[in-house]
């Protein structure tokens, strides 16, 4: 077999290769980057009350769908209008239950994807939380 074929051969198989793997290991990078996603939708379905939490997840299925496609300034929209849907108490929802989501929000979300300044009473709650479990202010 002629030397050259064999090496195109070889640039072939290792290109395919990759393209091959690339996009499943993009998909699984994306996957971990959103893992807090998940964390905020588990908390959500474990806090709000059945009859309200139809509301609150369609809106966390707006920024998984951002997330999905690298929108950025989506998420961070999308996330920010979930946390006035908590804010205002909407659906219902009690103080205690959107203050619990609110904290979680703050402590688990990345912070290029809310705008903590919109909620200051929650960076106090959250500094607040984490000097009474050991863990020092949160800064900000």
């Amino acid at each position: 077999m002629n030397p050259s074929k064999i090496l195109h051969t070889g640039w072939f198989i290792a290109l395919t290769a990759a393209l091959c793997i690339f996009p499943m290991g993009a998909a699984a990078l994306v996957a971990d980057q959103a893992a807090w996603i998940d964390t905020i939708s588990d908390a959500t379905t474990s806090i709000v009350p059945e009859e309200s939490v139809q509301a609150y997840l369609g809106q966390l299925q707006v920024v998984r769908t951002a997330l999905r496609y690298g929108d950025d300034r989506s998420v961070a929209s999308a996330m920010n209008r979930f946390m006035e849907m908590l804010d205002q108490r909407q659906q219902g929802l009690a103080a205690e239950a959107a203050d619990r989501l609110l904290a979680a929000c703050v402590r688990i979300i990345p912070a290029k994807f809310h705008d903590v300044s919109r909620h200051p009473g929650y960076r106090d709650m959250l500094d607040r939380l984490n000097e009474e479990n050991g863990f020092g202010s949160s800064g900000g």
